[in-house]
Protein backbone atom coordinates (compact mmCIF):
# COMPACT_ATOMS: atom_id res chain seq x y z
CA UNK A 1 0.00 0.00 0.00
CA UNK A 2 1.30 3.49 -0.81
CA UNK A 3 1.00 5.62 2.12
CA UNK A 4 -0.59 9.42 0.49
CA UNK A 5 0.30 12.74 1.25
CA UNK A 6 -1.13 14.46 3.86
CA UNK A 7 -2.70 16.81 1.84
CA UNK A 8 -4.45 14.01 -0.04
CA UNK A 9 -5.08 11.79 3.05
CA UNK A 10 -7.62 15.22 4.08
CA UNK A 11 -8.72 15.55 0.74
CA UNK A 12 -10.07 11.85 0.93
CA UNK A 13 -10.81 12.14 4.19
CA UNK A 14 -13.16 14.90 3.48
CA UNK A 15 -14.76 13.09 0.58
CA UNK A 16 -15.59 10.49 2.36
CA UNK A 17 -17.46 12.64 4.59
CA UNK A 18 -19.11 14.76 2.56
CA UNK A 19 -20.20 11.41 1.17
CA UNK A 20 -21.62 9.76 4.49
CA UNK A 21 -23.72 13.95 4.70
CA UNK A 22 -25.27 13.42 1.54
CA UNK A 23 -28.47 11.89 2.71
CA UNK A 24 -29.04 14.99 4.90
CA UNK A 25 -28.38 17.42 2.52
CA UNK A 26 -29.94 15.72 -0.17
CA UNK A 27 -33.37 16.09 2.53
CA UNK A 28 -32.91 19.38 3.22
CA UNK A 29 -32.41 20.68 -0.13
CA UNK A 30 -29.00 22.36 0.35
CA UNK A 31 -25.92 22.01 -0.91
CA UNK A 32 -22.66 20.44 0.61
CA UNK A 33 -21.65 24.18 1.31
CA UNK A 34 -24.75 25.69 2.98
CA UNK A 35 -24.59 22.20 5.11
CA UNK A 36 -21.00 22.95 6.34
CA UNK A 37 -21.56 26.89 7.44
CA UNK A 38 -24.46 25.37 9.47
CA UNK A 39 -22.55 22.76 11.07
CA UNK A 40 -19.70 25.48 11.57
CA UNK A 41 -21.80 28.11 12.85
CA UNK A 42 -23.93 25.16 15.63
CA UNK A 43 -20.12 24.09 16.38
CA UNK A 44 -18.72 27.31 17.04
CA UNK A 45 -21.38 29.96 17.76
CA UNK A 46 -18.51 32.40 18.81
CA UNK A 47 -17.30 32.89 15.11
CA UNK A 48 -20.17 34.14 13.56
CA UNK A 49 -19.42 36.03 10.81
CA UNK A 50 -19.43 35.39 7.15
CA UNK A 51 -15.28 36.16 7.09
CA UNK A 52 -14.97 33.28 10.17
CA UNK A 53 -16.81 31.07 7.96
CA UNK A 54 -14.47 31.59 4.96
CA UNK A 55 -11.18 31.90 7.18
CA UNK A 56 -12.17 28.97 9.05
CA UNK A 57 -13.47 26.40 6.73
CA UNK A 58 -11.31 27.69 4.00
CA UNK A 59 -14.16 28.32 1.67
CA UNK A 60 -14.23 31.23 -0.95
CA UNK A 61 -15.85 34.54 -0.13
CA UNK A 62 -18.23 34.31 -3.04
CA UNK A 63 -19.89 30.93 -2.27
CA UNK A 64 -20.12 31.88 1.63
CA UNK A 65 -21.69 35.17 0.52
CA UNK A 66 -24.10 33.28 -1.98
CA UNK A 67 -24.85 30.19 0.50
CA UNK A 68 -25.41 32.69 3.50
CA UNK A 69 -27.89 34.64 1.11
CA UNK A 70 -29.83 31.22 0.30
CA UNK A 71 -29.85 30.08 3.84
CA UNK A 72 -31.56 33.29 4.91
CA UNK A 73 -34.17 32.79 2.47
CA UNK A 74 -35.02 28.96 3.47
CA UNK A 75 -34.91 30.88 6.83
CA UNK A 76 -32.23 28.42 8.46
CA UNK A 77 -30.07 31.62 9.23
CA UNK A 78 -30.54 35.31 10.39
CA UNK A 79 -28.35 38.50 10.54
CA UNK A 80 -28.34 40.95 12.97
CA UNK A 81 -26.29 44.05 13.07
CA UNK A 82 -23.22 44.03 15.39
CA UNK A 83 -24.55 46.61 18.19
CA UNK A 84 -21.07 47.30 19.03
CA UNK A 85 -19.25 47.67 15.19
CA UNK A 86 -22.48 48.16 12.36
CA UNK A 87 -20.31 47.33 9.40
CA UNK A 88 -20.74 43.73 10.57
CA UNK A 89 -23.61 41.39 10.35
CA UNK A 90 -23.38 38.06 12.85
CA UNK A 91 -25.00 34.88 11.49
CA UNK A 92 -27.32 32.63 13.86
CA UNK A 93 -29.08 29.82 13.58
CA UNK A 94 -32.77 29.84 13.29
CA UNK A 95 -35.35 27.03 15.45
CA UNK A 96 -35.58 25.84 11.75
CA UNK A 97 -32.34 25.15 11.38
CA UNK A 98 -32.06 23.01 14.71
CA UNK A 99 -33.38 19.69 13.12
CA UNK A 100 -30.85 19.94 10.17
CA UNK A 101 -28.20 20.35 12.94
CA UNK A 102 -29.07 17.41 15.18
CA UNK A 103 -29.21 15.45 11.94
CA UNK A 104 -25.95 16.77 10.87
CA UNK A 105 -24.48 16.21 14.39
CA UNK A 106 -25.62 12.20 14.20
CA UNK A 107 -23.49 12.14 10.57
CA UNK A 108 -20.52 13.62 12.57
CA UNK A 109 -20.96 11.05 15.44
CA UNK A 110 -21.18 8.22 12.76
CA UNK A 111 -18.30 9.69 10.68
CA UNK A 112 -16.07 10.01 13.86
CA UNK A 113 -17.02 6.90 15.62
CA UNK A 114 -16.24 4.49 12.06
CA UNK A 115 -13.47 6.24 12.20
CA UNK A 116 -12.36 5.73 15.41
CA UNK A 117 -12.97 1.91 15.06
CA UNK A 118 -9.62 1.18 13.39
CA UNK A 119 -8.07 3.00 16.42
CA UNK A 120 -6.83 1.94 19.57
CA UNK A 121 -7.14 4.54 22.62
CA UNK A 122 -3.55 5.17 22.71
CA UNK A 123 -3.23 5.39 18.93
CA UNK A 124 -6.16 8.05 18.94
CA UNK A 125 -4.36 10.22 21.40
CA UNK A 126 -1.08 10.18 19.82
CA UNK A 127 -2.87 10.99 17.12
CA UNK A 128 -4.45 13.57 18.67
CA UNK A 129 -0.90 14.81 20.52
CA UNK A 130 0.76 14.96 16.74
CA UNK A 131 -2.05 17.11 15.41
CA UNK A 132 -2.27 19.66 18.22
CA UNK A 133 1.55 19.92 17.35
CA UNK A 134 1.39 20.11 13.54
CA UNK A 135 -1.09 22.98 13.96
CA UNK A 136 0.73 24.76 16.40
CA UNK A 137 3.48 24.81 13.74
CA UNK A 138 1.05 25.66 10.87
CA UNK A 139 0.02 28.19 12.60
CA UNK A 140 3.64 29.69 13.48
CA UNK A 141 4.40 29.19 9.75
CA UNK A 142 0.89 31.37 8.74
CA UNK A 143 2.27 34.13 11.01
CA UNK A 144 5.81 34.10 9.87
CA UNK A 145 4.50 34.10 6.37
Amino acid sequence: MVVKSFFSLMRQAYAVYDKYCQHVIREWGINSTCFQILMFLASFPDYNTARDVCVHRGLKTGIVSVSIEHLVARGLVERKVDPKDRRIQRLYLTDKAQELVESGNEIQNLFYNRLREGLTEEEFNNYYELTKKIQTIIDDMDRDS
